[in-house]
């Protein structure tokens, strides 16, 4: 059995393999793709196998380097595996099949891959009506309907669509990188956030009154431009207003590389060592270079006046 486990409190995770897959026992309704973002077009695929309560709610996904890997693509990501395995399981998700990127699943016939879904013992499957799979993507949605005849439910969805443009993790990852957080989020389904752990810095921000958590920035992560945001903050499930900057703090002591500052607003305490959340809500203004620490704490009380808005 060709199976490596990993398992945490809430889902159970399975690395598979297509031709040495044993059949399993526990029947399930399973919503099968990417799910690179869990943005509101992959949500609706998951409410789906959700509404089957007589099933435990599954997905069928490809690991991380599998896009790239096919369609030589960068790695963005929208999500780290750590943050995307937290959501699913906030949303129910309870077992989680990864399928990996390697010559086997790349090569797998059309008939080869649907034998393979049946040994994952499903009584419902979920697809968006974009599905596609096996060799050069020569299965289609429609294909996986064959397996109705062994009593198996299909269910083909239409692609989720906002302001006439289908919802797409590329699409939210281009809204991300001009500044347009709001719409990105709408589409997400959720804020965009970072979640790591708060780093020493310099130091700086005590001097003028600002105060910040550091964090660098994840690896592979669809990264921001530089500047200055309003951010909800996270600490240990408590929520507060933030005001973040992504740069280098060109006005003092200059940095190589970028930094994520967060002042969090009627904070105190030590963060050093903390996992924080910090999600991203509003883009204030571009970094600057400042003539001096006076001028940079005025402009900081600006940001500060308009983040603070009562919201959170």
């Amino acid at each position: 059995m060709s199976i490596v486990a990993t398992k945490d409190s809430a889902m159970n995770k399975e690395n598979i393999t297509i031709h040495k897959t044993e059949a399993e026992q526990e029947e399930i309704a399973l919503a099968i793709g990417f799910f690179d973002g869990l943005h509101l077009g992959h949500q609706t695929l998951l409410k789906e196998v959700l509404a089957y309560k007589e099933y435990t709610p599954a997905i069928l996904t490809f690991s991380r380097n599998f896009k790239a890997g096919v369609l030589h693509q960068k790695e963005e990501l929208i999500l780290t595996e750590e943050e995307k395995d937290e959501l699913l399981t906030s949303f129910g998700i309870q077992k989680e099949f990864v399928l990996p990127f390697d010559e086997e699943t790349m090569h797998t016939s059309k008939e080869d891959f649907i034998s393979f879904l049946t040994k994952l013992n499903p009584k419902v499957i979920v697809v968006g009506d974009d599905f596609r799979f096996a060799s050069k993507a020569s299965g289609k949605a429609e294909d996986l309907k064959v397996l109705e005849s062994l009593g198996i439910k299909i269910i083909i969805k239409d692609l989720l669509q906002m302001k006439e443009q289908k919802i797409s993790s590329s699409s939210i990852k281009e809204l991300l990188k001009v500044h347009n957080l709001e719409e990105a989020n709408q589409n997400l389904g959720y804020p965009f956030f970072l979640q790591e752990k708060v780093i020493h810095g310099l130091h700086n921000g005590h001097k003028i009154g600002f105060p910040t958590a550091n964090m660098n920035y994840p690896v592979n992560k669809v990264i921001l431009p530089n500047g200055v945001y309003k951010t909800r903050v996270e600490i240990d499930g408590k929520l507060y207003c933030g005001m973040t900057n992504i740069g280098n703090h060109p006005t003092i002591d200059a940095l190589e590389n970028n930094i994520i500052e967060t002042n969090v607003l009627n904070f105190t305490g030590d963060l050093y060592g903390k996992i924080i959340k910090v999600s991203f809500l509003r883009y204030i203004r571009e970094q600057r270079k400042f003539s001096s620490l006076k001028e940079l704490r005025e402009q900081l009380l600006k940001d500060i006046k308009e983040i603070d808005d009562g919201t959170i």
